[in-house]
């Protein structure tokens, strides 16, 4: 049985910044962002150089969101219709998400 359902609020502009800014160490798999958790010096800390990866642009972000939508929008009617849907603010720093994901579940 599920209790609660978590759905976490983005807005597109956001998830684009969010997505479009992730870089990815070419050698050890460690993820940066440009924003929220930036590299020193523009290089992993292993010393190897970052990238994009080719589907983190705003076009291809834009057309996963399509497709999420459309994928998930009778989901999230249905755990509304049962009352189990939780809705939070994902535009927030992400401790306070976080504590907020804890409390639903406590």
């Amino acid at each position: 049985d599920i209790d609660k359902a978590i759905f976490i609020h983005l807005s597109e502009d956001v998830v684009v910044e969010r997505v479009s800014k992730r870089r990815i160490c070419s050698s050890c798999g460690k993820i940066y962002h440009l924003i929220y958790n930036p590299p020193k010096d523009g290089k992993c800390e292993c010393g190897r150089k970052l990238e994009q990866r080719e589907d983190d642009n705003e076009t291809s972000v834009k057309e996963r969101l399509k497709v999420y939508h459309e994928m998930t929008e009778s989901v999230i009617d249905f755990y509304k219709q049962e009352g189990i849907l939780v809705e939070l603010n994902g535009e927030r720093p992400i401790g306070d998400i976080f504590k907020d994901i804890i409390g639903v579940l406590s």
